[in-house]
């Protein structure tokens, strides 16, 4: 699974996302709840985060797919560069 990376002092931070509060999450083309989906995660599937807007995070999943999910139904997961 890919993470994002990022520096805390000599440590690399890897930022992951889980989907937690529904059992199927649209993953959309634009940060918008009329945009069309691109894809649908699973509850408990993780994903990588590339960044954040209002309300909206945007992912990429382990296809390579992108899009945005609803902040409200995901999780953060931070691991250190050990796993």
């Amino acid at each position: 699974m890919a993470k994002r990376a990022a520096k805390s002092g000599d440590k690399e931070i890897r930022e992951s996302l889980i989907v937690v509060g529904c059992e199927f999450l649209n993953v959309r083309e634009l940060p918008s709840e009329t945009s069309r989906p691109r894809a649908v995660v699973r509850k408990g599937e993780v994903f990588e985060c590339l960044g954040y807007r209002p309300d909206w995070v945007h992912v990429k999943l382990s296809n390579g797919t992108t899009g945005f999910v609803m902040q409200s139904f995901i999780e953060k997961r931070v691991a250190d560069g050990s796993d």
